[in-house]
């Protein structure tokens, strides 16, 4: 029988609120969506599943603090909502090149976490949006 890892509290994704500007999801297992919402102004939380919450940070640009980091993720803890606790963010589709700076300073690391906001036209005239993370250090 082998052990796995328990699932990450909290996961972060970026999303477009309604009007088309860049926005954080953050999925969480637990109401801590609602501590999201009282630390943070204009963030909003809604009920996603059985025991799924989400929280809206209508907000490109978050003062975060990087805890860890390896290929595939960034463990992250809000500046504006520490009690949250640890929130991942997984780079899937995205190479860690795209997310993370060349250099990564030694963490724990202060920074801002940004949406690159890219559209792509194809040869037919539709626009393709790709919302992009990035992690820049302070």
């Amino acid at each position: 029988m082998t052990a796995t890892a328990p699932a990450p509290a909290a996961q972060i994704t970026p999303a477009a609120a309604p009007g088309g500007t860049p926005a954080w999801d953050i999925t969480t297992t637990r109401p801590r969506a609602q501590a999201i919402t009282a630390a943070v102004p204009a963030a909003t939380a809604r009920r996603a599943g059985p025991r799924h919450w989400t929280a809206r940070i209508p907000a490109p640009v978050l003062a975060v603090t990087a805890t860890a980091a390896d290929s595939a993720t960034l463990v992250l803890t809000l500046d504006d909502a520490p009690a949250v606790g640890p929130v991942t963010l997984t780079f899937h589709p995205w190479t860690a090149a795209d997310v993370l700076p060349l250099l990564l300073p030694e963490l724990p690391a202060t920074g801002r976490l940004t949406i690159r906001d890219i559209r792509i036209y194809t040869l037919m005239g539709r626009a393709v949006r790709y919302l992009i993370p990035a992690f820049t250090a302070a």
